[in-house]
């Protein structure tokens, strides 16, 4: 995770031993390069995640491939080439988390296709509107299971969907996705170098867990990289989210929603949702 503008930047100094092993699975297989390198509707990917010193892993992610998607949904035609990626960042439990991952391609494939069928062609007003309006009705089927169960979890959310030939982003709170583009030679300005990226010669490394080219894996580092980020946090951080928190009648306390997040826009969280504040 990356942080922009003038915030500062805090780490708590912790010994390598007291981090859990991290959860990781990789999904770019060797064997998958053929079908990558012959099929342009397919496509390569890695995920990989760590829960850390928590009790528990809170979060969810999604990875919803074009061929996948097809197989499940049968109106799904050949005009439309849908991979769908996410990250739910779960507070408080990961009950929201689970259920947006598990939910969210029935609420916004059928929504996608009936857009799609009535304009003819996946113009970005369909695309945009089919997420905006799926990001509503899961928070409306959210607050109606919280409400049943008595979920005081929540979650934030960031979205990467690949729709034939555009890319398109769509976050809650401070989750963030960052284009990389790997730095020529001669490049200096907005690089990211290999030393910055948390290893152990990076500045204040003590208080970073070690990346796998840091260990005896043998795995290369990544290389010096122009990053762009692509999303804007949700937070008590920035002034127009602030006023928007109140203009609806929440309060901000201590740099917090009602005392409580410094997120201020989720899935879930209902307390803080007797106005419409997150």
């Amino acid at each position: 995770m990356t942080e922009g503008g003038n915030i500062k930047r805090e780490f708590s100094i912790i010994n390598e031993e007291e981090l859990l092993e991290p959860q990781t699975k990789k999904v770019c297989l060797e064997e998958s390069k053929k079908e990558f390198e012959e099929d342009e509707r397919s496509i390569r990917y890695s995920l990989s995640s760590h829960k850390g010193r928590r009790e528990s892993m809170e979060d969810a992610h999604l990875i919803l491939t074009d061929s996948e998607l097809h197989g499940r949904y049968s109106d799904l035609g050949s005009e439309l080439c849908v991979h769908i990626f996410g990250i739910f960042d779960g507070h408080g439990g990961r009950r929201v988390a689970d259920f947006v991952c598990e939910n969210f391609s029935d609420v916004f494939i059928p929504l996608l296709i009936k857009r799609f069928h009535k304009v003819g062609r996946a113009s970005s007003k369909v695309v945009v509107g089919g997420i905006e309006i799926s990001f509503r009705r899961l928070e409306g089927m959210i607050e109606e299971r919280a409400k049943e169960e008595g979920w005081k979890d929540g979650c934030c959310a960031v979205m990467l969907f690949l729709i034939n030939t555009m890319a398109y982003v769509a976050n809650l709170g401070d989750s963030k996705v960052v284009v990389c583009q790997v730095a020529e030679e001669g490049d200096s300005e907005d690089v990211v170098p290999r030393h910055d990226v948390g290893g152990s010669s990076s500045a204040n490394s003590q208080s970073k867990h070690s990346f796998p080219w840091e260990t005896s894996l043998a795995i290369p580092p990544p290389p010096p990289s122009k990053a762009l980020e692509l999303t804007i946090d949700h937070s008590t951080l920035f002034i127009s989210e602030r006023e928007r928190v109140e203009a609806a009648g929440g309060r901000i306390m201590d740099g917090r929603v009602n005392g409580i997040l410094q997120i201020t826009r989720s899935f879930g969280d209902v307390a803080l949702k007797k106005f419409p504040s997150i």
